[in-house]
């Protein structure tokens, strides 16, 4: 099924067909831009649409499966990748990450582990220069708290990483879809890999979508992750460099609002929460009016979709073509 579209030279001017406008089967596609996609899981089809503008694009993607039952094993996609992890420390993308790990501040602790950090190459470094300060003599109370605290979460975050076979020094991406499976992790250590792989999608790579589902764990509001850095350039910086991201998530209420204003697609599922749609609706570009109701009330398939142009917002109700589906049978869905 996907064969036809491997080798197709990538286009990022060419919008990508995602379905057929209710009641008039006119087909719809979305240019190739920052997107989110919202709606309650198992009942909207964020999954699958995703899927399906992914085997109908000619992009590369990179896609972080990150759930504990992998969404992207179906259809095969061209190539998995192993998990990336840059072998460089840095101290506030290390500090969140602790911190999300232990759901704790360090503010306090935040000076001593920029010490342990300044001769440090890797992770494994950074715990043996904090066991070598403990052990000094005459070490203060105060230090010694902060030191038996860091020494503690790096070693609980090490001990996960033992006996991963991570990509340390390059990201092999191919054509078509590049799956990097995560669901074995904790939402801490797929936070990390996550932050590695876009930085250096950024040093090394160019004209990339980038899929994260469940970006509430990734870019949260008001909570620490160390992977929110990395998503917020994603949006903000990428387009310079041809990398795009396509978030998705059950819920908008747990992302931080602000970055998502670069995104120029809205795709918006079945919701129960009235709430939840209208915190989407309060995100689109240019702020149109939207049925609230209407939202709620859509099918599985059926999607309410936003569109940025440069004079206002195209809204469109949508029946996402599967990729399982005949383009016959999508149009009559739509009708």
């Amino acid at each position: 099924m996907t064969s036809k579209w491997l080798h197709r030279t990538p286009n990022f001017n060419e919008p990508i067909l995602l379905g057929y406008e209710k009641g008039t089967g006119e087909p719809v596609r979305v240019p190739v831009w920052h997107l989110v996609i919202n709606g309650q899981s198992g009942l909207s089809g964020k999954t699958t649409t995703l899927k399906s503008l992914a085997l109908r694009s000619t992009h590369p993607f990179l896609i972080f499966d990150v759930k504990t039952e992998a969404d992207w094993d179906q259809p095969k996609p061209q190539q998995y990748l192993k998990p990336f992890l840059s072998t460089s420390v840095e101290p506030v993308m290390l500090k969140e990450l602790l911190e999300a790990s232990g759901h704790m501040g360090l503010k306090r602790e935040f000076a001593v582990l920029v010490r342990l950090c300044e001769q440090a190459k890797t992770l494994e470094d950074v715990h043996k220069a904090c066991l070598l300060r403990l052990g000094a003599p005459k070490l203060h109370p105060v230090e010694r708290d902060m030191l038996t605290t860091l020494e503690y979460l790096l070693r609980r975050l090490l001990k996960e990483m033992e006996g991963v076979d991570f990509e340390r020094h390059r990201l092999p991406l191919g054509e078509g879809r590049n799956v990097m499976n995560l669901g074995q992790f904790s939402k801490e250590l797929q936070q990390l890999i996550i932050a590695s792989t876009i930085e250096e999608l950024f040093k090394h790579h160019r004209d990339v979508i980038v899929v994260i589902d469940e970006a509430h764990r990734f870019m949260p509001e008001n909570a620490s992750s160390a992977a929110k850095d990395a998503v917020r350039r994603l949006l903000k910086e990428g387009r310079s460099r041809g990398l795009w991201g396509w978030l998705s998530d059950q819920s908008i209420i747990e992302i931080e609002k602000p970055p998502l204003r670069q995104a120029g697609v809205w795709i918006l599922g079945t919701q129960s929460e009235k709430h939840e749609v209208t915190r989407a609706v309060e995100q689109l570009p240019k702020r149109p009016k939207v049925p609230v109701e209407q939202v709620m009330n859509l099918p599985l398939g059926y999607f309410f979709v936003a569109i940025k142009r440069p004079d206002g917002t195209e809204l469109r109700t949508v029946y996402a073509q599967p990729y399982w589906c005949s383009s016959e049978a999508a149009i009559e869905a739509a009708k």
